[in-house]
């Protein structure tokens, strides 16, 4: 499963994993993703724009808490953490 090729000026990973740089939504106008989907975002888009002590900050859906996902954000030397439930 893969996500169309995006130019790495579309994401900056300091304004958090689900807006552009200009504040819009990453997924405006498409339908919700699923864990896989999911996955494969962090693993092609997320993780390889993270810098060694980012932290990434997520909310506690199921999705979210998938072992590969904290395996890829912790490869790429950032800490993830999520809200309270």
């Amino acid at each position: 499963m893969g996500f169309p090729t995006r130019s790495p000026q579309d994401h900056h990973a300091g304004s958090g994993a689900a807006h552009d740089r200009d504040g819009r939504a990453d997924g405006a106008g498409r339908p919700p993703i699923n864990g896989d989907w999911f996955e494969a975002y962090v693993t092609q888009i997320l993780a390889p724009e993270l810098r060694p002590g980012d932290v990434v900050i997520m909310d506690n859906l199921s999705s979210h808490k998938r072992d590969a996902v904290r395996e890829r954000i912790e490869a790429a030397d950032a800490t993830l953490r999520f809200l309270p439930p």
